[in-house]
């Protein structure tokens, strides 16, 4: 009865570490309104359990996602293919606008980082060739994304 148990609790276990894993790995497909200056972005029901940093980057991420094309990860994500900041939260932009994100910036707090540096030194006037110097000096040895700088 006990070694029956102990099968059943490891087989709920393994399961439920499986199905988290799908979960993490599964794309989230957020409608952008037709004017997002405006309106809050309706992000997925789990997001809204997310810390409120991480979900202030993931809005920025989808509204200014051409601004962290020009930033750097240095979290190593290059390892799983990622190019810049900005596919740390953002997989795929649809030409229906449509933005299909990705779960890894949930989770890690140097993407976090970045993309809420990026977003405050730009409200502060700083040009994105600013920015990502200073990122790149705050992260010197941090494995980085080959992600092309600004213009100047």
């Amino acid at each position: 009865m006990r070694k029956r148990k102990l099968i059943l609790t490891t087989a709920v276990i393994v399961f439920a570490i499986v199905a988290f894993a799908i979960y993490r790995t599964m794309p989230t497909t957020v409608h952008t309104p037709s004017n997002t200056e405006k309106h809050r972005l309706q992000l997925p029901g789990y997001f809204y359990s997310l810390p409120k940093t991480t979900k202030e980057a993931y809005e920025f991420a989808i509204l200014e996602h051409k601004v962290l094309e020009h930033m750097a990860c240095y979290c190593g994500c290059n390892s799983i293919g990622h190019t810049s900041n900005k596919s740390c939260f953002v997989k795929e932009i649809r030409r229906d606008s449509t933005v299909i994100l990705d779960a890894h910036g949930t989770d890690c707090n140097v993407c976090i980082d970045i993309a809420l540096t990026t977003r405050n030194l730009l409200a502060k006037g700083k040009t994105l060739y600013e920015i990502r110097s200073i990122l790149d000096s705050k992260y010197v040895g941090y494995p980085s994304t080959t992600t092309p700088y600004p213009p100047r």
